[in-house]
């Protein structure tokens, strides 16, 4: 079977949008965009490349900032880290064109400074743009995953020839699923708790290359780039590769943080998400297990990032749950649970999964009907509790998540995200059916819901940047004691919502202290409080540190309190004379 032109289109360039900027782009017009907005913004946007592909394309990030950016907080954000997440990297790079084009956020530009990486995952997300589509979503290396000695000679392919990899689904006495009741295009677990009996198999498009009877189980390229980071690294698992940073990507990123103290906080666009819904959370001493740290934030970051969440849910009208994937091995888990920042994670669109259930064709019937059918409500559901001989029936299945997002695609004409199951003879398995979910259906989102979906994330990360810790002075003040003596004090205030250091970051020493010095001219002699203070933890809101130092033989114009942080900002002042 050929696959439809309106498919075609809509499967290998995205739909068009309202908004041309939001359209999916390959990594050469990635790169021509941020070397656009660089070369436009002199002394606003520059662009850096953070390190290479396995497959040999760049990694790019841009930063934007006013004036000198040294000591003040950044915010990063990463996109595409997941392969398929190509909407991501459009979101990102509308972001960057935002902060270069609005002036109203020159104020922000001038105490902020945004590191932006649009596409983290170059080689996964160049599989959109290339043809046979099929979503990618491992890069790296390659394993021997069925044990036969050959390494990835039984990959996914177009068994069909339609120009898209996507399902087969077959009768098999072992497979363990059955179609939907509720939508038989969908498959799902049998339920032997109900007496369901399992009769079919899915799996990607692909034929019996090796002949060993299982399909499309040994594929050229097994490790994924968001598996591959060292937090939690699952050990001998083809997806996080044969060690953490092996994939460049992840290894470039790694560095990247590490050699970018100022970052503050981290904003991640891609399956996983902390901010549709409450986050996991542990206590804050809770005891390592065998010397690892628990899963889960800290219960005083996770405080912190549900009220986030909470802004996050009053301005994106429409948030994606978290995939479901787990996080380990991931960039975002290694940035919280190694490095201590804050690390918030926003998956912009999925298929949702509240679509209303169509409506049965009602009979029409008379008032009396009617009313003998709501009198008889009760007696149903009792019926359905119990059958009149004191046994509870089962209650009624649930639906399956193919089901819902089925369900969304036919009240939305978005009936190009499903190819329908087609009858196919293949060659080792005998009579199938290929069709299943589009590649990408469950990533990119309608054409007219593209730019209000960007306004929505731009106004949060926004509003994100507005609530990194930033301190500042609240007052430095010196009185004359007499004999030549002056008592200087200062107060140190964080000014940000969030605090100086995350609790992960306490816990595992990663983020610089915060260094506040009195500095007093040649022939002056400190005879009270300490020379150097450091400041490693600082509540957010308003949270406040007092200073007090005692001087002989200076005044209070020669005196200098400075403090200067990797990450909250920095200042020096001469202490006001108090009369």
């Amino acid at each position: 079977m050929l696959l439809s032109t309106t498919l075609l289109a809509w499967a290998l360039q995205a739909p068009a949008t309202p908004d041309a900027a939001l359209a999916a782009l390959d990594h050469a017009a990635l790169t021509a965009s941020m070397n656009e907005l660089a070369t436009g913004h002199p002394g606003l946007v520059q662009r850096v490349v953070l390190g290479t592909s396995r497959e040999g394309r760049e990694i790019g990030a841009l930063r934007i900032a006013l004036g000198d950016p040294a000591g003040r907080p950044a915010v990063l954000v990463v996109a595409n880290i997941d392969g398929p997440q190509t909407f991501s990297s459009a979101l990102a790079l509308e972001h960057a064109r935002r902060l270069c084009s609005d002036g109203a956020v020159r104020e922000l530009l001038e105490d902020t400074t945004f590191w932006i990486v649009p596409r983290a995952n170059p080689d996964g997300a160049e599989a959109r743009f290339q043809a046979p589509l099929m979503e990618r979503r491992n890069t790296g290396f390659g394993v021997d995953d069925d044990r036969d000695a050959r390494n990835g000679e039984d990959a996914p392919a177009d068994v069909d020839g339609d120009g898209v990899i996507a399902w087969m689904r077959w009768r098999d006495p072992e497979g363990t699923l059955v179609p939907d009741p509720a939508d038989e295009r969908a498959l799902d677990e049998a339920d032997r708790l109900r007496g369901e009996t399992g009769g079919w198999r899915v799996a990607r498009e692909a034929f019996d290359a090796d002949g060993d009877g299982e399909v499309g189980e040994d594929a050229p390229r097994d490790a994924g780039v968001n598996r591959n980071f060292p937090a939690f690294f699952e050990e001998h698992t083809a997806r996080a590769g044969r060690f953490p940073t092996d994939e460049p990507e992840a290894r470039a990123l790694c560095d990247f943080v590490l050699q970018h103290p100022e970052i503050a906080l981290v904003l991640c666009y891609g399956e996983l998400s902390n901010l549709a819904a409450e986050p996991k959370s542990v206590a804050d001493d809770a005891p390592d297990t065998k010397r690892i740290p628990p899963r889960g934030l800290l219960e005083s970051d996770a405080k912190l990032v549900k009220a986030l969440g909470e802004k996050y849910r009053e301005l994106v009208s429409e948030p994606a749950l978290d995939a479901g994937l787990g996080d380990d091995g991931t960039f975002q888990a290694w940035a919280y649970d190694h490095r201590g920042l804050f690390v918030l994670a926003a998956r912009p669109w999925a298929l949702p999964l509240d679509a209303e259930p169509p409506k049965a064709d009602a009979e029409p019937g008379d008032a009396a009907e009617d009313a003998a059918q709501a009198g008889t409500a009760d007696e149903d559901a009792d019926e359905d509790a119990d059958d009149g001989k004191g046994e509870r029936k089962a209650p009624e299945r649930r639906v399956s998540d193919e089901a819902k997002r089925l369900r969304w695609i036919d009240a939305h004409d978005q009936g190009e995200r499903f190819l329908a199951w087609k009858a196919f003879e293949h060659p080792t398995l005998g009579a199938v059916e290929i069709g299943g979910f589009a590649p990408y259906a469950d990533v990119d989102p309608p054409a007219q819901d593209a730019a209000r979906i960007a306004d929505e994330h731009h106004a949060f990360l926004l509003a994100v940047a507005a609530n990194v810790p930033r301190l500042e002075f609240e007052s430095v003040t010196a009185r004359e004691e007499g004999s030549g003596l002056l008592r200087v004090k200062a107060v140190l205030r964080n000014t940000g919502f969030l605090p100086y250091a995350t609790r992960a970051a306490l816990r595992s020493r990663t983020i610089r202290p915060a260094r506040v010095e009195l500095a007093l001219p040649t022939g002056a002699r400190r005879l009270g409080g300490p020379e150097l203070v450091l400041v490693d933890e600082l509540a957010g809101s308003g949270g406040r540190r007092e200073f007090e130092w005692l001087v002989l033989g200076a005044a209070a114009s020669d005196v200098r309190v400075s403090f200067e942080s990797d990450h909250a900002g920095h200042a020096e002042a001469v202490p006001e004379l108090a009369r």
